[in-house]
């Protein structure tokens, strides 16, 4: 799980977090991708980002090329700009792929809050 802000706005930036969480091989230059896809292939994993509308554009792209070469889950959580967006891009032809894989789309207007005792 990452929490998307401000700073990762980039590509680069989204890897650099990613090698950093999963641990991957590369954590710098033109191989992270390489290493980022490697660590998750075959895992049957998920990545979760919780508040995915401060991701760019770009941004999304590269975590949808992470998910289809990976072959893993991927969760954007985010406010209601988010699914605009995600939505809107799926009225271009550039972002048909990454709407047409959108498999579930879940609207909480509140949080649920759980307490465990």
């Amino acid at each position: 799980m990452m929490t998307a802000d401000s700073s990762m706005r980039s590509p680069t930036a989204i890897l650099r977090e990613l090698t950093e969480l999963l641990d991957a091989n590369e954590k710098r230059g033109p191989r992270m991708m390489a290493s980022v896809i490697q660590r998750v292939k075959g895992t049957r994993g998920l990545i979760i980002v919780d508040e995915a509308q401060n991701l760019t554009t770009e941004a999304i792209d590269l975590l949808h090329t992470i998910f289809d070469r990976g072959r893993i889950g991927l969760v954007f959580m985010g406010n209601e700009p988010l699914k605009g967006r995600i939505e809107g891009m799926g009225r271009q032809s550039s972002h048909a792929q990454i709407f047409s894989r959108v498999g579930m789309r879940k609207n909480r207007v509140n949080p649920l809050v759980i307490l465990l005792n």
